[in-house]
Formats: C-alpha cells, sequence, structure tokens
C-alpha cells in the first residue's frame, strides 16, 4: 500500500513539472529549402498554409525558419497527420496537419505571397510571450495541453 502511494506521489510530480504543449492545426506545412543563386543551400524553412474560401486558394499563415533536424515534419502513424514539434520561448510548440510538401526555390516564396495578404493580416500561429498565450478575438481558442511525457510519439520520417 505504501508503494502504491508513493508512486502515485511520484508520477503527480512528474506532470506538475512537465511543460505545456501548444498545439496549432494548418491545412499544409510545406518545407522550403531556399538556395542561393549558384545552387547552394541558404536556409530551409517550415510554411504553414490555410485554406481561404474567400481568396479560393491556400494562403500562407506562418513561417519559421528550422533551425534544427528535429523541426523536420514527421508522419504520426497513429493519426495520419505530419506534425512538427520544437521549443518556442520555453514552451513546446506542435503543428499539424493532414498535407505535407516539400519546395525547392531560388526565392524567398513567402515574399511574393505578401501582396496576397499581408504579414500583418495573416492569422499566425499562436502567439507565445513567456507563459502568456495571445489570440485574437477572431480565432479559434487556444489549443493547450500539459504534456505528460515529452518522448517521442511514433512517428515516420517524410
Amino acid at each position: 500500500m505504501y508503494s502504491a502511494v508513493l508512486l502515485l506521489g511520484l508520477i503527480a510530480v512528474d506532470v506538475t513539472d512537465d511543460p505545456l504543449v501548444v498545439e496549432d492545426h494548418v491545412d499544409i506545412i510545406e518545407l522550403n529549402y531556399c538556395l542561393d543563386h549558384r545552387g547552394n543551400l541558404a536556409f530551409r524553412q517550415l510554411i504553414f498554409f490555410e485554406w481561404s474560401a474567400y481568396h479560393r486558394r491556400f494562403q500562407i499563415r506562418d513561417a519559421v525558419v528550422v533551425m534544427s533536424d528535429d523541426m523536420l515534419p514527421q508522419k504520426n502513424v497513429a493519426t495520419g497527420k505530419y506534425c512538427t514539434r520544437w521549443l518556442d520561448s520555453g514552451m513546446l510548440r506542435e503543428v499539424q496537419s493532414a498535407s505535407f510538401r516539400v519546395s525547392k526555390t531560388t526565392m524567398d516564396p513567402e515574399v511574393p505571397e505578401r501582396k496576397y495578404l499581408p504579414i500583418h493580416l495573416r492569422k499566425k500561429l499562436t502567439k507565445i510571450h513567456g507563459s502568456n498565450l495571445e489570440r485574437s478575438a477572431s480565432e479559434t481558442p487556444i489549443q493547450i495541453r500539459t504534456a505528460t511525457r515529452i518522448k517521442p510519439i511514433p512517428l515516420i520520417k517524410e
């Protein structure tokens, strides 16, 4: 009996120490390899797209530079969705999508998209400022959950 109570106490402590996971869902995650004029890799970025019924096209919601291979999207075999995770301002950010694509360009594809939807009008990923999470009133509620463990989920690299 004593060991069961002790075990439950350890589990409770472990859960409270876990970081929060901020989840966002997008329609497409694109891994873009931006090449210089010689064909050498300048940078890699993840571009997150969302369908606009009004404009009848996919529009960029947000983009982030890939800082490590750990950020590369992987397919979750349990859900069939693509998932990318990284630490962002001390919190674990997770972005999921049913679709994933890879592109190679000689210019940043995000720049010409600004004529369709300027950066200040984009529905960005959930903003993280320390432990404060912000979302505009018109956006869907923030999806936050406490991570009970930060071990990799069953993923397949594409």
